[in-house]
């Protein structure tokens, strides 16, 4: 840096005056202020220059180009704020001690809070590690409210009591358990696992909390370990017993009892038996050890209502219903009345009697069947002249839509029942259009062709305003299998009947014809 020597001129009674000082100045020897110094940038000194204040520079504040200083040699060092905190970085801008007027006193540990002083004493973030004064201390009585600590390598921290090993506690008389909430959870790697709880009115409670984790019960059978008994909790808790149960007051069941290999219920040197329901009401199968014979009983006084013999036989005291099915497996389900066996149903699904011609399906006009739905037909058998057996398979009733060959007319009340392949046509005609035509009077659209061998039909017909020289219609003819002419009597002789004979605006004919279907 260039220093420039004041001028003369700006130096009054060996005082510089105060105007401008544009340049960089030196002054050897002390210089003197009478007032305030203000600088407008930097006080920058060499090392080992040193700021002194006081009257015997008491206080001195300095940089030895290793380290910087602020020394006091007289009294006391007070460094004091009045409107905020004492801030001590041992880096810059990360806080090492922080002194909050009226409150805390912070220690920090790489500008995190560690220890803090307030008006209940003092907080420790984190572990607290200190080495005891003498080599045995024979109890801590007070430690106040630490968040954790440490003892070898069990921490204490909050409600939490954690080892890094195995954690054994050994005492000379009972370990209690004492939860006021009533629940005491185990956990692995602090996931809950079950727990045991007090459920209310005396009642303890074991829980499984992982979904459908089993329950086991485990044990040491001549040195090899067992399972002796599993709850299945994908399975409603479904109980398997290894080496099954024994139960000295009975055993009350509400559901299903199953067994994989079998059920056995063993009476000693007695009858076996098992009861079902209370003593009042109840049921009891009972295994007859002499005669080997199985029953059922009733405790109302009935008695026997079942039993099986040796052979399988069952008897049955009353009356047997099914609100589903009867099933007999490999052989034929045959059902007897007063000892006598009247019918069978047999493999190939059919029902028939023990003996020919000797059943009959219904009982009489006033106990009768009321529908009979079939799949099939029914067959008759070869007899009043039939040489062989027949099957009505088919019956219909409904309607159809007669239409004319020649004009239009109008129909009404066309119906028909169809009987095997006779069928009964019935319908109304009035209003034909062509009155004059010498064309035959056909009607088509018949509902169902006609027999190619035997088109003739039988006829009844009534009708009104038709020419009066007719005698009579006699009879229906099928000109192809689905068109039918009227034959009838006139004056002329026998003749088809034709458009023309129905001259009337009135004519009307009622129909009703039976032929056979192809």
């Amino acid at each position: 840096m260039a220093y420039t020597l004041v001028p003369t001129e700006l130096i009054q009674d060996g005082a510089v005056t105060s105007a401008k000082l544009d340049t960089n100045i030196a002054i050897s020897g002390t210089l003197s202020v009478g007032g305030v110094t203000t600088l407008a940038t930097h006080l920058v000194m060499g090392d080992n220059d040193k700021i002194k204040i006081g009257t015997g520079g008491d206080l001195e504040i300095y940089h030895d180009a290793s380290n910087s200083y602020i020394a006091n040699s007289t009294g006391n060092l007070y460094i004091g704020d009045t409107n905020g905190s004492v801030h001590i970085q041992a880096k810059l801008n990360e806080d090492s001690i922080v002194a909050t007027a009226d409150g805390a006193v912070t220690l920090y540990y790489d500008n995190a809070p560690k220890l803090a002083t307030s008006s209940a004493g003092v907080t420790v973030t984190g572990a607290l590690a200190a080495t005891l004064s003498t080599a045995a201390q024979p109890n801590i009585t007070s430690v106040g409210t630490l968040s954790a600590l440490t003892v070898d390598d069990i921490t204490i921290n909050g409600s939490t009591i954690s080892d890094a090993g195995d954690l054994t506690l050994d005492v000379a008389g009972n370990i209690n358990l004492d939860a006021d909430g009533g629940t005491i959870s185990l956990k692995d790697g602090g996931t809950e696992f079950a727990f045991l709880a007090h459920g209310g009115s005396d009642k303890l409670s074991i829980k499984a909390t992982i979904q459908d984790a089993d329950i086991g019960f485990f044990g040491n059978d001549g040195g090899g370990e067992i399972t002796a008994l599993t709850l299945d909790m994908s399975n409603a808790g479904l109980a398997t017993f290894n080496a099954g149960a024994t139960f000295g007051a009975g055993i009350d069941v509400t559901g299903t009892i199953t067994g994989d290999d079998g059920l056995s219920i063993q009476g000693g040197t007695g009858n076996a038996y098992l009861q079902v329901g209370s003593d009042t009401g109840s049921w009891t199968w009972k295994n007859y050890r002499s005669s080997h014979k199985l029953a059922l009983e009733d405790s109302d006084g009935t008695g026997e209502v079942l039993n099986f013999d040796t052979s399988g036989n069952a008897t049955f005291s009353g009356i047997v219903t099914s609100a589903d099915f009867f099933k007999a497996t490999g052989a034929n389900l045959k059902f007897s009345a007063g000892g006598t066996h009247v019918l069978n149903i047999d493999l190939n699904r059919k029902i028939y009697p023990n003996t020919h011609n000797s059943t009959d399906l219904g009982h009489s006009s006033t106990l009768a069947f009321r529908n009979l739905y079939l799949a099939g037909g029914v067959v008759f058998d070869a007899v009043a002249g039939n040489a062989t057996s027949n099957t009505l398979d088919d019956y219909e009733e409904g309607t159809w839509t007669p239409t004319l060959l020649t004009g239009s007319g109008t129909f009404t009340g066309a119906t028909y029942t169809k009987v095997g392949r006779i069928v009964t046509c019935n319908f109304i005609v009035g209003g034909i259009t062509n009155r004059t035509s010498s064309a035959a009077f056909v009607i088509e659209s018949l509902p169902f062709a006609a027999y190619s061998g035997d088109r003739a039909a039988t006829l009844g017909c009534l009708s009104r305003n038709i020419s009066s020289g007719f005698a009579s219609f006699d009879s229906a003819y099928f000109d192809t299998a689905t068109r039918m002419s009227f034959y009838t009597t006139s004056t002329a002789g026998y003749r088809q009947l034709l458009h023309s004979d129905l001259s009337s605006t009135n004519s009307t004919m009622y129909v009703a014809v039976t032929y056979m279907a192809a």
